[in-house]
């Protein structure tokens, strides 16, 4: 029976895998060192760095960290838009 019910949920298991293995190949092709930078330039303060570098954190897993710290480091100057 248990058997059973783990062999209907294998197919199950493999379509998420089909959908979750590109994000996770994507972030390991050069963007992570984009996010640990920005990471860096925020605990710094340097807004100017974060920036520059937040277009090349687009498309990466962990880009609302990366737009976070770039908002927040402008959010005194930052439009009600922006916001």
């Amino acid at each position: 029976m248990l058997l059973r019910v783990i062999l209907s949920l294998f197919p199950l298991a493999l379509a998420v895998a089909g959908f979750a293995l590109p994000a996770l190949a994507q972030t390991s092709s050069g963007g992570d060192e984009v996010v640990l930078e920005m990471n860096q330039a925020f605990k710094k303060g340097d807004r100017k760095r974060l920036t520059a570098l937040l277009p090349r954190a687009r498309g990466h897993l962990l880009e609302p960290w990366a737009a976070y710290w770039e908002l927040r480091a402008r959010l005194d100057e930052a439009s009600t838009a922006d916001v």
